[in-house]
This record gives C-alpha cells, sequence and structure tokens, in this order.
C-alpha cells in the first residue's frame, strides 16, 4: 500500500504533538510493509505568514489555517497523486486537512489528534481580557472546520474519548470517529535513570512552556501549589522544564524561586531526582503525553482530574489527584513517606502504560482504521456527496 502522509512537521518522535503522531503513524506503516512518502511545507517568512493570517480573517477561515498555509505544500500534493499511485491519504491535525484535495477525502483519514475546538472552549475565562475574543472567534471557525472534516473524510482518528465524543456531536452525517491509543515510546522513557530519592523533595513539570494551557498550569502550579509545597517542606525545590519560555513567564519563576530548565536537549536527566511530576491542568483537551512519558520513566504522578480526562487512568492506582493546593502536599508526604506505596504505584503505572498506551497497541488500532477504510464499499462514502478519484485505487 502506498500511502501519503501530509504533516505540518517532519516526522519527530521527541518533537511537538503533530510531529510525534506523524512519526508513530510513519513508522508504523512502513513496519507493516507499506510505503509512506510524505508531505510537509518549506519554512514560511514572518511577513508571509502575517499576509496569511490577514487572508484568513477576510475569508472567515480559521487563523491556524492562514498561517500554516503553503502553496509549495499544495503543488506538492498534487504533483505526488499526479504521479504515483496512492491507495490512502493521511492528513495530521485539522490544519493540514484541507490539502487532501475534495474528491479523495472519502477514502483520506484525517488524524485530529485532539480536537481544537473542545480544548479553546477550555480558555473562556482564563486568557488576558485582550486574547479572549480572538480565541472565542477561533473556536467558532474550528467548530465549522471540524464539522466539514467529520463529513468529508471517511475516517477520522482522534487520541481521547472527549474529543471523540465532541466530534461526533458536530453533524448527523459524521464518518466513523475512531480513538487511536497514542503511542509512547516506552523504550526511550523507561531508560531514565533514577536516583535515590533525596531530602529535601523535588517536584518537576513538564511541557511546551509556548503553550498557553500549560503556561496557565505553570501560574497555577507556582503561585498556589509551590507555596503550599514550600511551607511543608522549607527546603523543597521545584523544577519547570519546557521549551520556549516567555519573559513573563521567566521572571514569576524567578520571583518564586522556582528552577528552569529550558530547551532540554533530554528530558529523562530532569525526571532522574524527581521525587513526583505535579500536572495542574485546566484548559486544553486530548491526551497528557507528559503524563504517560513520566509513569513510562518511572516518576509517581500528582495531577487535576482535568489532566487525567483524556487518560482514563485510575486514581490511586496509577496516579494520585489533586485540585486543591493541600491535596497535593498531602499526595507528596504519603510518596515521600510510604517508600512501599510509591514503588507500588509507579511499577501499577509502568505497566498500565505499556498495555495501554505501547506502540503494539498503537499500530493495531491504527493499521484496523486503514484497512477498514479501504474495505469500505464506495457507496457508503458517497453518502456525503463525494467521488472517487481515478488515481486513488480501492485497496
Amino acid at each position: 500500500m502506498n500511502v501519503l502522509l501530509i504533516a505540518y512537521r517532519p516526522p519527530d518522535p521527541r518533537g511537538k504533538g503533530d510531529a510525534k503522531i506523524a512519526c508513530h503513524v510513519s513508522e508504523t506503516l512502513v513496519s507493516d510493509g507499506h510505503s509512506v512518502l510524505l508531505a510537509v511545507p518549506s519554512p514560511v517568512s514572518a511577513v508571509r505568514k502575517s499576509l496569511h493570517v490577514v487572508s484568513a480573517m477576510v475569508s472567515r477561515q480559521p487563523l491556524q489555517v492562514g498561517v500554516t498555509r503553503s502553496r509549495a505544500l499544495r503543488d506538492e500534493v498534487k504533483r505526488i497523486l499526479r504521479t504515483m499511485d496512492i491507495d490512502l491519504v493521511v492528513a495530521v491535525h485539522a490544519r493540514m486537512a484541507h490539502y487532501v484535495p475534495r474528491e479523495l477525502r472519502s477514502r483520506s483519514i484525517a488524524f485530529l489528534y485532539d480536537a481544537t475546538a473542545l480544548g479553546y472552549a477550555t480558555y473562556a475565562g482564563r486568557l488576558p481580557y485582550w486574547m479572549d475574543p480572538v480565541f472565542r472567534l477561533e473556536r467558532r471557525r474550528m467548530i465549522t472546520l471540524e464539522r466539514i472534516i467529520v463529513e468529508q473524510f471517511g475516517r477520522v482518528a482522534v487520541l481521547a474519548q472527549p474529543d471523540l465524543r465532541h466530534l461526533r456531536s458536530l453533524s448527523p452525517l459524521a464518518a466513523p470517529i475512531i480513538r487511536v491509543p497514542y503511542s509512547v515510546d516506552l523504550a526511550y522513557f523507561s531508560r531514565t535513570i533514577r536516583r535515590p530519592r533525596k531530602d529535601p523533595p523535588l517536584f518537576v513539570f513538564v511541557g511546551r512552556l509556548g503553550y498557553l494551557p500549560n503556561q496557565d498550569a505553570v501560574r497555577q502550579l507556582v503561585t498556589r501549589v509551590w507555596p503550599a509545597i514550600r511551607a511543608r517542606w522549607p527546603g523543597a525545590r521545584m523544577r519547570v522544564v519546557g521549551a520556549r519560555p516567555e519573559k513573563n513567564l521567566r521572571l514569576l519563576l524567578a520571583r518564586q524561586g522556582v528552577e528552569l530548565a529550558a530547551d532540554v536537549d533530554d528530558v529523562r536527566n530532569e525526571l532522574e531526582e524527581a521525587t513526583a511530576l505535579m500536572v495542574p491542568m485546566r484548559m486544553g483537551t486530548g491526551v497528557q503525553t507528559k503524563v504517560l512519558e513520566a509513569m513510562a520513566a518511572g516518576v509517581p504522578v500528582i495531577c487535576s482530574a482535568f489532566a487525567n480526562g483524556g487518560l482514563n487512568a485510575t486514581p490511586t492506582e496509577h496516579l494520585l489527584i489533586a485540585e486543591r493546593p493541600e491535596e497535593y502536599v498531602m499526595h507528596a508526604e504519603r510518596l515521600i513517606e510510604d517508600a512501599a506505596f510509591s514503588e507500588d504505584l509507579v511499577d501499577r503505572a509502568r505497566t498500565w502504560v505499556s498495555t495501554q498506551y505501547g506502540s503494539e497497541v498503537f499500530k493495531a488500532s491504527f493499521m484496523s482504521l486503514c484497512h477498514d477504510l479501504l474495505r469500505t464499499p464506495l457507496a457508503t462514502s458517497a453518502s456525503h456527496g463525494l467521488i472517487e478519484s481515478p488515481g486513488l485505487r480501492a485497496g
């Protein structure tokens, strides 16, 4: 099978979310004996991006579609489809879906991995006043885009049940929307060298710091949770690990006496001495990969129920749930004072991640999705008013 993979970023197991998904998809297809042709956009200048944003505003498209627009990518997709026999097209993220020609979408997969509009709904009331109307508008436009995707693509893939329910609610014409479990790089994170616990304790947050939900979580952590932690353990340390922290966030961490490990080459080094990963998320959607990766690395996790919403781990069995600062302190005390409980929690979490989010689970689910789509009679796909291109084989 020849597969055209359209992604905004090249596949990268250590990259951003869409780069990781592109990597998982590509590796899965290649390991199953299929050929993958990759189409990604070339870098675009800041001036051109600005022009694209203006164009998106005028045309009522989502801004993220405008800012990532690439004529070169569209031409490359057309060239590949014109010169190659392509059995299946996979577009990673909603902003790449429009590069799939309309007549091919009934035999294509939109791997959204999360529902952007659902994530934007959690931003309401938690952004600076000047940003709030922008994201409200962006959410409305993303709902429109997501509705078009679920009506026109043969299959839609997401990582978490909340996103699946949201997308199914958008239209009675929605194509099958499938949850494909995220693939954790168990071999990589299991090689984290866990050091013997030291006094005072060290608590860690990991996440890309240019992402608004992570910025909000860090602020919750250092302004609400950290003072309670420090009151209980005056010598405790807090470390925030992530890429591209903005100036205001750097200043906040410095004022609060929180360590910053920015743009690190290997996040595992920052987890070696961690007493626990703390994740007070309340914005965003999808799967919190930071939680899964910490579990695979053998680090206990204390997080909000919201952070666990897309994972469905069992509280106290695989991780610890906390909402108020005193609950973070209570769980941290138990981890520190009851070594047997901490070790059992880590062992159960690692086993759970390997069985629920291992690469073989992802592979089985994704390949089943591909084969199911290719077996679907064209009449089913045609119910959305689409036709098959002569260049796309039935498979």
